[in-house]
C-alpha cells in the first residue's frame, strides 16, 4: 500500500491553490492589458477624428477668408476680430466678401443715413440693392481711409438714393470725421459672415443673411468646438513687406499674445490699412472612455483648455487676402 502511494503523481491541495492563484493573476493582468489597449486605441481613434474635423474647418475658413473684400472693397475694410468677445476667451470674426461686380456704385454724397449715388452716367442703383448688406468707403480725397458697414432698407431709383441703417458688420466700422469724405468712394453689396463659438453648447456658429431678406440668420457649422482664436498680422510702418512674429506683444501681430493692443509696443504707429495676414485656429474635442485622459490645448492668446475624459486637437492656419497686391 505504501509503495502504491509513493508512485502516485499530481498536485497537493496547497500546490493546486498556488497554481490557481497564479493563473488568476495572469488572467487579470492580461485582461487589464487588453482593456488598456482598447482605451488607448479608442483615444487614438477619437483624437484622429477630432483632428480631421479641426483640419476641415480650418480649410473651410481659409477658403472664405481668401475672398475677403473684392472689387473696390479692400480686405482691411471688410474684416475685424473681437478678441474675447464673450468673456470666455474665444473670439468672434466678422468679414465681408463682394457679392457681385455689377452691384458696385460710386457715392455722390452722404447725409446721415441717406446715400446719394453718382448718376452722371445713369443711376447705378437697382432693386437688387434693397435689403442687402453693403460696405461704403471714402473717396480719394481721404488720405487715411475710412469705411462703414450698412444695410440698405430702401432705394429710390428716380432720385438715385439709398436709405441705410447700421449693417451686420458695423464692428469693422472706421467712420470718417466728415461726410464730405465719402464722395467718389465705393458703395458695394457684400456677403457678411460672423463666426464664433457658442461656449454654452460648444458649437461653431455663423450668422449671415443667406436669403437676402435683410434679416440675419444664425446656423450651426460644427459641434464639439471648444475654442476659436484669430490674430491679425500687420506690416507696421516703415514697411518692409514682412510681418514679424515673435509670439509676444513686441511683434506685428494683434491678438497672438497676451496684452496685445493696437498702437502699442510692436504695433506702435500701425494703421488699419496695414493689415496683411489673418491667422486663425480651432480646438475640437471628443469624449473618450478613459476618465484618466485629460484634454489640453491652447491657441494664440486664448486661455488653456483642459477637460478630463476628453481629447483636444487643434488646427492653426494663416492666409493673406488675394484681391489686392499687398505683399511683394
Amino acid at each position: 500500500m505504501d509503495r502504491c502511494r509513493g508512485n502516485q503523481s499530481g498536485f497537493t491541495m496547497g500546490e493546486l491553490l498556488v497554481t490557481l492563484s497564479i493563473s488568476a493573476i495572469a488572467m487579470t493582468m492580461a485582461l487589464d492589458g487588453l482593456l488598456y489597449m482598447g482605451r488607448s486605441m479608442s483615444t487614438v481613434d477619437r483624437g484622429s477624428t477630432a483632428m480631421d474635423e479641426a483640419s476641415l474647418l480650418n480649410e473651410y475658413l481659409a477658403t472664405l477668408l481668401m475672398s475677403t473684400g473684392g472689387g473696390t472693397i479692400r480686405p482691411w475694410a471688410a474684416l475685424w476680430v473681437e478678441d474675447d468677445f464673450d468673456g470666455d476667451g474665444t473670439d468672434r470674426l466678422t468679414f465681408a466678401e463682394l457679392s457681385n461686380v455689377n452691384l458696385q456704385c460710386s457715392i455722390l454724397r452722404v447725409s446721415g443715413d441717406l446715400v446719394t449715388i453718382d448718376d452722371s452716367d445713369g443711376c447705378c442703383l437697382t432693386e437688387d440693392f434693397e435689403n442687402r448688406q453693403v460696405i461704403m468707403m471714402t473717396g480719394s480725397t481721404d488720405s487715411q481711409g475710412h469705411w462703414e458697414s450698412r444695410l440698405v432698407t430702401d432705394v429710390d431709383l428716380q432720385r438715385c438714393t439709398a436709405e441705410t441703417e447700421p449693417g451686420q458688420a458695423e464692428v469693422i466700422d472706421r467712420s470718417p470725421p466728415s461726410d464730405t469724405l465719402w464722395q467718389d468712394g465705393p458703395f458695394a453689396v457684400v456677403y457678411v459672415r460672423s463666426i464664433w463659438v457658442d461656449t454654452e453648447t460648444e458649437q461653431l456658429m455663423v450668422a449671415e443673411d443667406y436669403d437676402f431678406d435683410g434679416e440675419v440668420e444664425t446656423r450651426i457649422l460644427a459641434d464639439r468646438v471648444v475654442d476659436f482664436q484669430v490674430a491679425l498680422g500687420y506690416d507696421v510702418p516703415p514697411w518692409d513687406w514682412q510681418v514679424t512674429d515673435t509670439g509676444d506683444e513686441n511683434d506685428e501681430w494683434l491678438y497672438n499674445a497676451l496684452d496685445d493692443e493696437m498702437g502699442r509696443k510692436g504695433l506702435a504707429g500701425v494703421r488699419r490699412t496695414d493689415l496683411r495676414l489673418v491667422r486663425f485656429g480651432l480646438t475640437v474635442g471628443a469624449p473618450v472612455n478613459g476618465p484618466s485622459d485629460t484634454g489640453y490645448a491652447q491657441l494664440l492668446n486664448g486661455p488653456p483648455r483642459r477637460r478630463s475624459g476628453w481629447v483636444f486637437r487643434t488646427s492653426l492656419g494663416t492666409t493673406s487676402m488675394r484681391n489686392h497686391d499687398i505683399m511683394r
